[in-house]
């Protein structure tokens, strides 16, 4: 009769609630399956699987370095209408109003005293006069307009040995990962099948002490009844209740080890250790 691995996946939900009772998925499992779900799901062999992809995409972007290339940039700059105020002195064809020479004069009488209306276009005073008519101006402005620039630069790689060198280097790091993922599920397989057997033997082996166990407390209670009639010495009790402890002794440290043959197992198929 075929025999089949049952192997308890404790889930975080619930597929069939009943009250206070927790709801659990049972997986049957044959070796086959075993097997077949180990190569699907083992970490180590994903980790090998990502190794692969990830030499696919280094191998691609090292062509992609001798491919023609497209270069475009596109700048926008904006002063939000920002007005440019300057003066560049008195133009020749300026009108100034009458108000501006008057204050103009003025300033320029009290400034210097003892300089009649005559000599204000004359030396000092006549600059000061000058600069004074100049501070009335109104400033000009300049309307700060927005300005955008674009650039297209297409290049291509004629001949380049580095290149070359890099895309073989690629294409062999993506040939060893992909022997890496071969060698790594043969590994998995290997390692499956030596996980489920053990586990397998290791339960025979508890079934057997469980077995003998069970035997032997019979054997126990019978002696114990025959010493009571004088049938049987009380070293015959003794020895039989020390190879009782025995056997149990046996037994839990094979239920230790049956655990731990399945966290093996358990780790081999790509499950948690609580599963």
């Amino acid at each position: 009769m075929k025999k089949i691995l049952y192997i308890i996946i404790l889930l975080t939900g619930y597929i069939i609630k009943s009250p206070g009772q927790e709801a659990a998925s049972v997986m049957v499992l044959s070796l086959k399956d075993a097997i077949d779900y180990a190569v699907n799901y083992n970490k180590s062999l994903s980790n090998a699987r990502l190794e692969v992809e990830k030499s696919k995409h280094n191998f691609w972007e090292a062509v992609s370095q001798g491919l023609p290339k497209v270069d475009g940039t596109l700048d926008y700059m904006t002063y939000f209408n920002y007005e440019l105020r300057f003066e560049f002195g008195m133009p020749s064809d300026f009108e100034f109003s009458s108000d501006q020479l008057a204050q103009a004069r003025d300033l320029t009488l009290a400034a210097f005293p003892g300089v009649t209306e005559q000599d204000l276009y004359r030396h000092t005073a006549g600059n000061f006069f000058d600069n004074t008519l100049s501070a009335m101006l109104p400033p000009s402005t300049i309307l700060m307009s927005d300005q955008s620039t674009a650039r297209l630069q297409l290049s291509q790689l004629i001949f380049s040995g580095q290149y070359i060198v890099g895309i073989q280097t690629a294409k062999l790091a993506k040939k060893i990962s992909e022997q890496n993922v071969e060698f790594s599920e043969l590994d998995v397989k290997e390692a499956v099948i030596n996980a489920y057997y053990l586990v397998l033997i290791t339960e025979e082996s508890l079934n057997i002490l469980e077995q003998n166990l069970k035997n032997l407390n019979e054997v126990l209670e019978q002696t114990r009844k025959m010493y009571a009639t004088g049938m049987a010495e009380k070293t015959d009790v003794d020895q039989l209740r020390i190879t009782v402890n025995q056997l149990e002794n046996s037994r839990n440290s094979v239920r230790r080890n049956l655990e731990l043959t399945k966290n093996m197992l358990r780790f081999q198929l790509g499950l948690e250790m609580d599963a």
